[in-house]
């Protein structure tokens, strides 16, 4: 971006309208054709840069539309429209990048603003294309991204939450080193809390996944992620080191896996229990 444009568009109430706008459609619509590499990643840091710039623009005294989270917001709502209208894989690389900069810059949150304004009302699930891609290119952002993205899905519809985390991760959960595994199975359980409608989404995810693997011939044992929680829950020195309220979500988790398996598995697990109590 140009000083002089640059001096337009702090003029202008909408900076969505004008020159970032025109580059968003250079780098998605017209699928980069004439953009090497290098290119896009300039001008791709250029939009990353703007609200820096108005900042020094305004010597700090900053229109609220010019602010990171929110101008990465627009920005992000408008990327992600014109990948649904524009759908690639070059125009699906260049989201993720742009999410995956934002979202190194701590503003995950305007990443899953921007990106769900568009897609969970969508009757066509245009997330199943848009969402892989853009988590599989932040995957060093991945935690603060499920952390923004569990608020946004905590209302719709339990079979409908493990579904599309299921969908959204299965990739990354079949690597042999998963990242999404230890995030949802051991740190968001067993050091983390959330609501408990995001803890049976993260139970129920553990076994709907097994039936998912089992589909792709990936190997994949629930019983080990509940042996494990299970072990934490009566080990007695992460007891002293554990606050009560913790102890008790992990207690929630292992009830609410209880619910979810066999006789036989529960058979499994027992020694551990009566061992915790």
């Amino acid at each position: 971006m140009t000083n002089e444009s640059a001096k337009m568009v702090a003029k202008l109430s909408n900076p969505i309208e004008c020159d970032v706008e025109l580059i968003l459609d250079r780098l998605i619509c017209d699928g980069s054709p004439i953009l090497s590499q290098g290119n896009e990643a300039m001008e791709i840091s250029n939009i990353i840069a703007f609200p820096m710039r108005m900042a020094n623009s305004y010597k700090g005294d900053v229109p609220a539309e010019f602010l990171p989270h929110t101008f990465y917001t627009r920005v992000i709502q408008y990327a992600t429209k014109r990948t649904i209208q524009f759908p690639s894989r070059s125009s699906l690389s260049i989201l993720s990048r742009l999410s995956n900069r934002i979202c190194r810059l701590g503003s995950a949150s305007a990443v899953i603003s921007g990106i769900s304004s568009h897609l969970f009302d969508d009757r066509d699930s245009q997330w199943q294309a848009i969402f892989p891609p853009l988590f599989e290119e932040c995957r060093s952002t991945l935690e603060s991204l499920l952390e923004n993205l569990f608020p946004r899905i905590q209302s719709h519809d339990p079979s409908f939450r493990c579904q599309f985390l299921c969908d959204l991760l299965m990739a990354e959960m079949s690597a042999e080193s998963s990242l999404s595994e230890f995030l949802l199975f051991q740190k968001f359980v067993l050091q983390r809390t959330f609501p408990s409608a995001i803890l049976e989404t993260i139970v129920a995810m553990a076994f709907h996944f097994k039936e998912r693997s089992q589909q792709k011939h990936i190997k994949w044992s629930s019983n080990a992620i509940v042996q494990r929680w299970i072990e934490s829950w009566g080990d007695v020195n992460t007891m002293r080191h554990t606050e009560i309220r913790q102890h008790q979500y992990v207690t929630d988790a292992i009830l609410m896996a209880l619910k979810e398996m066999t006789k036989s598995d529960v058979e499994q697990v027992l020694s551990g229990l009566l061992h915790g109590v």
